[in-house]
């Protein structure tokens, strides 16, 4: 997730040129650093992650004691089969909130690569877990192809096309209007190829038009099943919805220095709607699971800061740190760019919602909870959008519409 149209105050600039001009040298570039023992490596991963981590003063892992208790099982590690060495990397690396991390080893005895993922590994020990279910978008664009034949979906909008900028997965985006009276807009991803940008901008732009329609009461955005990417498309969505010039969607914090809670103060961060002169004050409605991750959970965070936002559906990854390589700007973020046996991935921000909490690593619960069912998707229903729909309407209703 990058902060494009997200912007974080006059303060981040000032923060930023005297990271710039201020500057001390690095005590040990995590980035560079040549090792040829297990011991060596761990101690290089462990230091980098020392500074670099910008979750430390939420994180509950105890740094140190993993320092103390796994520094003498590296220091004889190196007659160990790499089956041990890849079970106590995932051990020791567990309980660490960075949902957007992964960490990639190369064996410095026997060149074998690991690649670790807490946050993949936290998501499937959930009760609620589910996969992805296979082809998510093909199989919902045909359910809410149905639903066109049934008379309940009415002046759509489908975009479908390959996105091979984005791990060869299909671009899908469609809007319309459910049960004449509720504005429907499902997003796969956001911004996530500039290929795409112009198709699925016809659907966004469609369901604005639909939004500012009398017989709209209610909308609900559907960002289940996607993996985030640019969030500048929230700026288009949020401009239906409110007269405010600016909303809020929360706050960041980045480091400051080379020690582990050296942070910036918390800098507000707002998105600016794009004004289309025509808001309206209706209930909107984001659907979320447990598979919408990062620019989507911003989504929800934003939808939920409006007058009438809620979220349904189920408590999101949990990955909502911002994204840079540049750790000789920050003191954080992604570093082993250039090492030898070493690729850390993890968030330069921290993010938190504008009253402060911090979703990393937990993700962001529904004001109502309605948990995928496979065996009803198995049958071509999708309970989730109606849940969404039945939670519309209540509220349409709550209205007095």
């Amino acid at each position: 997730m990058k902060l494009t149209i997200i912007k974080c105050g006059i303060i981040t600039l000032l923060i930023l040129a005297s990271l710039t001009t201020c500057k001390k040298d690095i005590v040990e570039d995590p980035n560079n650093i040549d090792y040829t023992t297990d011991l060596e490596q761990f101690e290089a991963v462990w230091n980098g992650l020392n500074t670099a981590y910008v979750f430390w003063s939420v994180d509950s892992t105890d740094w140190d004691a993993i320092y103390k208790k796994y520094h003498p099982i590296f220091a004889e590690m190196e007659d160990k089969s790499d089956s041990i060495w890849v079970a106590t990397w995932k051990e020791l690396t567990s309980t660490l909130i960075d949902h957007h991390m992964t960490i990639t080893l190369k064996r410095p005895s026997s060149s074998y690569v690991l690649s670790i993922n807490p946050g993949l590994d936290e998501q499937k020990s959930r009760s609620y877990y589910h996969e992805r279910p296979v082809l998510f978008q093909n199989v919902h664009r045909e359910m809410l192809n149905k639903w066109v034949n049934y008379g309940r979906l009415s002046d759509t909008v489908s975009i479908y096309h390959f996105n091979g900028a984005y791990n060869g997965k299909y671009w899908c985006s469609y809007s319309g209007v459910l049960d004449s009276e509720i504005a429907y807009l499902y997003l796969s991803g956001f911004e996530m190829s500039n290929a795409s940008m112009f198709d699925k901008m016809q659907a966004i732009e469609h369901f604005k038009q639909l939004v500012i329609k009398a017989n709209i009461k209610a909308a609900i955005i559907d960002v289940r099943d996607n993996p985030g990417g640019n969030p500048y498309d929230i700026s288009y969505l949020l401009s239906c919805f409110t007269t405010e010039k600016q909303i809020q969607v929360g706050c960041s914090q980045t480091k400051l220095g080379l020690g582990r809670y050296d942070l910036t103060p918390k800098m507000p961060c707002y998105v600016y709607p794009i004004s289309t002169g025509q808001e309206r004050n209706i209930p909107v409605i984001i659907l979320a699971d447990i598979n919408s991750v990062s620019a989507a959970e911003t989504a929800v965070m934003a939808i939920r800061n409006l007058p009438q936002g809620y979220m349904v559906g189920e408590r999101t990854y949990g990955a909502n740190g911002v994204l840079n390589n540049d750790f000789e700007l920050f003191y954080s973020g992604t570093f082993g760019l250039g090492g030898h046996g070493h690729y850390i991935v993890t968030a330069k921000f921290l993010f938190s919602d504008v009253d402060g909490t911090c979703y990393e690593g937990r993700g962001i619960e529904p004001d109502l909870e309605c948990l995928f069912d496979q065996s009803t998707w198995d049958l071509g229903i999708d309970n989730q959008l109606e849940c969404a729909i039945g939670f519309a309407k209540n509220k349409i209703a709550e209205n007095g519409n």
